[in-house]
């Protein structure tokens, strides 16, 4: 017998597969994660959905559901979880480097594997090394100027003691 909960679940998992492939679509640098995540929602949910249907039609049988279950749902627990560590390893290494630079070392460099990224990462990696060179550029150039000012203060100083 094929359940409301059963079809509500298949139309769920449906529509979150779809969400997450058209997510895979708009982010270069999350796809292999977003589209390793919506194979792992497919195992583990739509095909288990798929499976419970075909079991309450008759056209499996009880011994049959029961030893593909655990499979389906460990290998699409897996699957989710390893497209997880693809989309949060490369954001752990650039708030690494962030924390690093927020204590004060601006001479941290980003991680030229990151830089030479083709999708959003490598762009904000490259931006961020170009703002942080910006930064010391900027920075030097002041503390220049200070010292120009300094010298220059000096300078009257000892003009006025000498009249």
């Amino acid at each position: 017998m094929v359940t409301p909960e059963s079809i509500v679940a298949l139309i769920m998992s449906t529509f979150v597969i779809g969400l997450l492939l058209y997510l895979s679509i708009q982010s270069r640098a999350f796809r292999k994660g977003i589209l390793v995540i919506a194979l792992g929602m497919f195992i583990g949910t739509w095909l288990h959905s798929v499976a419970y249907l075909l079991y309450f039609m008759g056209l499996i049988g009880h011994e049959f559901l029961m030893s593909i279950m655990p499979l389906l749902v460990i290998t699409g627990s897996l699957l989710i979880v390893l497209g997880i560590i693809w989309i949060a390893v490369p954001f752990s290494s650039l708030v690494r480097i962030i924390q690093i630079i927020d204590n004060g070392n601006i001479d941290t460099k980003i991680d030229s594997k990151l830089k030479r990224k083709d999708d959003e990462i490598g762009m904000f990696a490259r931006s961020y090394d170009k703002m942080m060179k910006n930064m010391k550029l900027a920075a030097e150039q002041l503390t220049y100027c200070r010292a120009m000012t300094v010298g220059m203060k000096t300078s009257k100083v000892r003009a006025k003691g000498k009249r």
